[in-house]
């Protein structure tokens, strides 16, 4: 008598290798039971089984596709086991609202993870300062570098060392603010076909500096202020920058955002007074 060949679709022979996976997965984290157990095991998860493949991989008769995956002895066992996984993957993937690859981890991949970074962002308000003066962009330039004497190198040294008493007569008679370096951006705007006037400006005094930085060592991202002075289309020179208290203010910390907030009138006066 000749047999019926039935060809399994696409899907059902998808949802039989899951159904093998899956069981693999399982006998190595849970080795097999004894055959009592297992017995006890089936009659308890038969009904929910059926529900937990149909929900994960819809079949129209999930017993039969199991019989096709599985040749030979132990085929309602190896579903069983594979279904458990199956449906416990789909519940953490509910949960987690993500997926999740079942693997065994070993103690160096549980560890690997722990040493990934962390990374966290937030949303912060800043006031941008744009200062437009009546003067040519030479004129505004040689009124601030005149006002504001380069940073003396062996202060810097002096704070390193250690020494408070320089630090002190610092605070009492040095200048408020300092140029720590000035970087030339027009210049490179050479290589577009043409150089503009535009310099960039490290402003502030180390001594104020190290009054934030004791607090919040993360307020050293704003130390020197930054400042550009350019030329715009009308020949006038143009400074822009944002103003100390709202960039540090952002770490929540007093003893930082009091000291900045001098800083702003500070910032104030050298460019105001350099573009009037």
């Amino acid at each position: 008598m000749g047999g019926v060949i039935r060809f399994a679709p696409k899907s059902e022979r998808e949802r039989a290798r899951l159904i093998r996976t899956a069981g693999a997965i399982y006998n190595s984290i849970f080795p097999p039971a004894d055959p009592v157990s297992e017995q006890q095991d089936k009659e308890r998860l038969a009904i929910f089984l059926s529900t937990a493949l149909d929900s994960v991989h819809p079949a129209s008769d999930w017993q039969t596709v199991a019989n096709a995956c599985f040749c030979g002895g132990g085929v309602m066992d190896e579903a069983i086991r594979s279904a458990t996984i199956i449906a416990a993957v789909r519940l953490v993937m509910l949960m987690s609202g993500s997926f999740m690859t079942l693997v065994p981890m070993s103690a160096q991949s549980v560890e690997s993870l722990r040493d990934k970074p962390s990374v966290t962002k937030h949303t912060i308000v800043v006031e941008h300062i744009r200062i437009e003066s009546a003067k040519s962009f030479a004129d505004v330039r040689t009124a601030l570098e005149r006002s504001k004497l380069h940073l003396d190198p062996s202060l810097l040294k002096a704070l390193a060392d250690g020494d408070v008493d320089r630090a002190d007569r610092e605070t009492k008679e040095g200048p408020k603010l300092s140029i720590f370096q000035v970087r030339d951006h027009g210049a490179l705007l050479k290589i577009a076909g043409k150089a503009r006037n535009a310099l960039q400006y490290d402003i502030g005094d180390p001594v104020t500096a190290s009054l934030m930085t004791r607090h919040r060592l993360s307020a050293a991202l704003y130390a020197p202020i930054r400042v550009v002075l350019y030329e715009n289309d009308a020949g006038h020179g143009v400074f822009e920058c944002d103003e100390p208290s709202t960039t540090f203010g952002q770490f929540g910390d007093e003893g930082v955002t009091a000291v900045a907030r001098g800083l702003d009138a500070a910032l104030a006066r050298t460019l105001v007074g350099a573009a009037h």
